[in-house]
């Protein structure tokens, strides 16, 4: 049996996904699977050692500001190079719920392959992970997603080499808090309505360097405005500076993370280290394993009428996100006192 699965990304998707398929794997040692993912994340992906081979498709190049033309053409490259290989799969699994999806894979479409994605009758109140192992067709009665990803942490970590010695020098010296202030963006969009506001941030900085604690402000590339914003003097900063690999090492070796839902938070959760996130218009649940010891996952939940609103595509018609607003720097404050000092 030969599937071929298609996740392009973003991060947290990949994490989960990958979580998915360790189970997966583990229930159908005997089929062989190949992941198709966005380019952009290839070798994170295979870092995670979790299929057993990996096509790469320039997915980015489909949402940019090229020409029609140019992403048909990208489409047929892709699918005449890799003809015989995409022809050979039993099935293709491909969650995600629109269709056009399985136009970046038209030959095995036409060719009368099976191809299953996601219906839109989805529990988004559940963890993705079980989303993604019943469309594999797998039963997840007796999944532990906590102890899956843990696991699948523990191994990355143990595998990983080409950790950033420098960074590893220089974090030795002392102890030390990860937050990531930026993040939620991917390759479709930016969901500024997930973002915990950045004052806040701020705030927390101000109150562990008041009690003497280092921070370190991790993100991507894309998260560089963010710098204009806080006291680099009181932090050190890496944004856009390591890999996502680096970033794993980098926050399993924190006292703690705080960050919202985004890409770094599905980092952390592969992690040690103790973890504070921030939801608003997604559930905790459908992110992140809620049995994960040394975490803390605020959520106003059913105090704010629309929350949660994120329904697997869209978000509520919203321009001042007050599920996410509305958590208050104290409740966070009251956290890292718990995780850190047991107040």
């Amino acid at each position: 049996m030969k599937i071929l699965f298609v996740k392009f990304g973003a991060i947290g998707d990949i994490v989960q996904s990958a979580v998915a398929m360790k189970h997966y794997k583990e229930c159908s040692s005997s089929t062989r699977v190949t992941w198709l993912v966005s380019s952009q994340f290839v070798d994170f992906t295979k870092s995670l050692e979790v299929a057993d081979d990996y096509l790469s498709f320039p997915f980015h190049e489909l949402l940019g500001k090229r020409s029609l033309i140019f992403k048909i053409l990208l489409i047929l490259k892709f699918n005449f190079y890799n003809f015989k290989k995409l022809i050979s799969f039993d099935e293709i699994y491909i969650p995600y719920y629109d269709f056009r999806y399985k136009f970046i894979i038209f030959s095995c479409f036409l060719c009368g392959k099976t191809i299953l994605n996601f219906s839109k009758n989805r529990k988004l109140l559940r963890n993705r992970v079980f989303e993604i192992l019943q469309l594999l067709r797998v039963s997840d009665g007796k999944v532990n997603i906590n102890l899956l990803t843990s696991k699948l942490g523990e191994r990355i970590l143990r595998k990983t080499v080409n950790f950033d010695v420098s960074y590893e020098n220089i974090l030795s010296n002392f102890e030390y808090i990860v937050l990531a202030p930026g993040g939620a963006k991917n390759l479709l969009r930016d969901d500024f309505l997930r973002r915990w506001p950045l004052d806040n941030y701020i705030a927390i900085i101000k109150y562990l360097v008041a009690k003497n604690l280092k921070v370190v402000i991790l993100g991507g590339v894309d998260d560089q405005w963010i710098l204009d914003h806080i006291p680099l003097d009181m932090c050190l900063n890496l944004i856009g500076k390591t890999s996502l690999i680096d970033t794993l090492h980098i926050m399993d070796k924190s006292k703690l993370v705080i960050t919202h839902d985004s890409g770094p938070i599905h980092l952390a959760s592969l992690t040690r280290a103790p973890l504070i996130g921030m939801f608003g218009p997604t559930s905790p649940n459908s992110v992140v394993p809620l049995g994960r010891p040394n975490s803390i996952f605020l959520s106003l939940g059913n105090k704010v009428p629309c929350s949660p609103c994120y329904d697997g595509h869209s978000y509520a018609d919203c321009d001042t996100p007050l599920c996410m607003n509305l958590i208050t720097v104290q409740s966070v404050l009251d956290s890292i006192d718990s995780l850190l000092f047991n107040i």
